[in-house]
Order: C-alpha cells, then sequence, then structure tokens
C-alpha cells in the first residue's frame, strides 16, 4: 500500500468528513421529499384520483402491475439450469466505516 503525505491525509480526511455531512443532509432531504409526496398520496388517495392537473404540474399516483421473474425460485427449482446461465461480474465497491 502506498503511503500518503500528511497534506494527502488531510485532504482525505476533509473529502470524508464532507461526504459524512452531505450523507446525513442526503438522508434530511430525502425524508422531508418522502414525507411530502406521502401527504400529496393521502389526498389523491382520499378523492379516489389517479392524476391530478395542478397549473404546470401533473401529478400521477396510478396502480401499475408488473411481471418480474422470481429468480430465487427458478434457482430452487432449476438449480442446473440456473447455474447454466450465471456469469460471473467484477465492480469495485466504494465505502467508509
Amino acid at each position: 500500500m502506498a503511503k500518503l503525505t500528511i497534506r494527502q491525509q488531510n485532504a482525505m480526511l476533509e473529502a470524508i468528513r464532507q461526504i459524512r455531512e452531505l450523507e446525513v443532509a442526503k438522508r434530511e432531504v430525502t425524508k422531508a421529499i418522502g414525507e411530502q409526496q406521502q401527504i400529496i398520496k393521502d389526498m389523491m388517495t382520499c378523492k379516489q384520483v389517479e392524476v391530478l392537473e395542478l397549473g404546470e404540474y401533473t401529478v400521477r399516483y396510478t396502480t401499475v402491475t408488473t411481471s418480474r421473474f422470481d429468480s430465487a425460485a427458478f434457482k430452487k427449482t432449476h438449480a442446473e439450469l440456473y447455474a447454466q446461465y450465471t456469469v460471473p461480474s467484477t465492480s469495485k465497491r466504494f465505502s467508509i466505516s
């Protein structure tokens, strides 16, 4: 492992501190967004409205049905076939603990 200079260490520590502060702010903003969305969803549900035109905004709260592949069940019932079509992938993971 390469050694970092004191200046590099200090720069990294400052970057890590900023990341932590931004992560806290992101969680707070995400929570506030979710709360406001829930207010709108509750109002639309109460009024039984799926599409609402408000000024320049169109708000949709609609029921959507999708079909998804159940890979866990497929793996359980067709393990050999599942293994045949499983391909490894490599990526890098960044974390701060």
